[in-house]
């Protein structure tokens, strides 16, 4: 949050649609990039944990087929938008691409091992490493988009490597074998239920930023953008806990019985919390906006009156995600977000319509309300529980959230 308002003070409203425009694309070739191969990569670890050194070699070197083909898409993407930085531009985003794919699947894993302090070391250093390379070119060099592109990448790799090396110290006498014994391609043919699923997470994560990037111009992207890290405030929550639910679901033996009480209340608190954080943030997007990120950022606090629901709807639909891909039922999760995506593409329609980006936003908020039920559905019907159960809060939620909250050592 502190390095979005820095850029958005130095760059303006313009040059931070530029910047936004390069970071969006690496995105999302880097979540086509990825193909699963994290979730894959988690699953193996959970079950076969003491062959964790081998699962890392094998799956960084089967990633690097995704990556190369991710690259080429790339280069056809910058093309065909003509954006700014050229081949320096592409060549960063192709950086960013690898980075963020070698640091997804180290994430995934350290998650699914219980190597939780690994996990935020992952995601406290990103965060340091980008706060101090904004920093460093606020203070030694011009303030281009460009030159905080390249902090940006330079942020990736010391993430990346300062995880690998954590990583590094926790496995350095594990020599076990990983049981399978299969080539790079069979592995990616394996991961392609898991990498169908990413590809849809990717676009739903990033699909309306997408749209604004190729459809509208930098000017419209920098407003939207400052909207959405006002909006995305609220899913700190959801997104830190909703690993933890492929976690448990993944860890899951054929014999082993579903605690179907504990996911349904885990559902519900989450979606407590998320309601909460939502109507927070409505509230207080009024006067951040101008306050944080300057008068000049006033086009983006309608943006945000519909970003904010929209988010906490995405944050909402998190743990149902999670929890089918921890079940092995990543082709569920992929049918889910692509009736979240194929409603998202036809709200979008008025925006071609009336090229207005307000309709973008306000798409975001029907596909949200669509994917909740759709998810919340498909779980419903894979282990047997009612939808109230999942959806609809109880006295003994709010009890049970607040004597965590209030407990020794929270």
């Amino acid at each position: 949050m502190v390095s979005s308002i820095l850029l958005a003070r130095v760059l303006g409203v313009e040059g931070r649609g530029i910047f936004a425009s390069w970071v969006i694309l690496g995105s999302a070739a880097g979540g086509a990039a990825l193909f699963g191969l994290h979730l894959y990569a988690g699953r193996a670890a959970a079950q076969e944990p003491k062959a964790v050194k081998d699962i890392y070699k094998r799956v960084f070197t089967t990633a690097l087929y995704p990556i190369s083909i991710a690259w080429l898409l790339l280069f056809v993407l910058f093309m065909v938008k003509d954006l700014d930085g050229g081949l320096t531009s592409w060549a960063l985003a192709c950086a960013f691409v690898a980075f963020s794919v070698f640091n997804a699947i180290q994430v995934q894993v350290e998650i699914s091992r219980n190597s939780l302090k690994t996990y935020a070391l992952a995601r406290g250093s990103f965060a340091i490493f980008n706060l101090i390379g904004i920093a460093s070119v606020y203070v030694l060099f011009a303030s281009t988009p460009l030159n905080y592109f390249w902090a940006l990448v330079l942020t990736a790799a010391s993430g990346a490597a300062i995880t690998y090396w954590a990583i590094g110290e926790t496995i350095r006498d594990v020599t076990t074998k990983w049981s399978s014994t299969k080539t790079p391609f069979a592995s990616l043919l394996d991961a392609k239920k898991d990498g169908m699923a990413t590809l849809m997470v990717a676009l739903a994560t990033i699909a309306d930023r997408l749209f604004v990037t190729l459809l509208f111009s930098a000017v419209n992207l920098g407003n939207y953008v400052v909207a959405m890290s006002i909006a995305q405030l609220q899913s700190l929550f959801s997104e830190a806990m909703a690993p933890l639910f492929f976690a448990r679901m993944s860890a899951l033996k054929e014999d082993d019985k579903l605690d179907k009480d504990w996911l349904a209340m885990r559902i519900r608190q989450s979606t407590i919390v998320n309601v909460m954080s939502g109507l927070l943030t409505f509230c207080a997007s009024f006067f951040a906006i101008p306050i944080l990120f300057g008068p000049e950022f006033n086009g983006a606090i309608g943006l945000a009156c519909f970003l904010i629901p929209a988010f906490a709807l995405k944050a909402i639909m998190r743990p149902f995600e999670e929890a089918l891909k921890g079940l092995n039922k990543s082709l569920q999760q992929s049918f889910g977000l692509i009736i979240w995506f194929s409603a998202f593409v036809i709200l979008c329609i008025p925006a071609l319509i009336f090229d207005n980006v307000y309709y973008i936003a306000a798409a975001m908020v029907g596909a949200g309300l669509i994917g909740v039920l759709t998810m919340a559905s498909l779980l419903k019907k894979l282990i047997q529980i009612r939808l109230t159960d999942m959806l609809v809060p109880r006295k003994s939620d709010f009890n049970g959230l607040i004597r965590e909250i209030t407990r020794k050592g929270a």
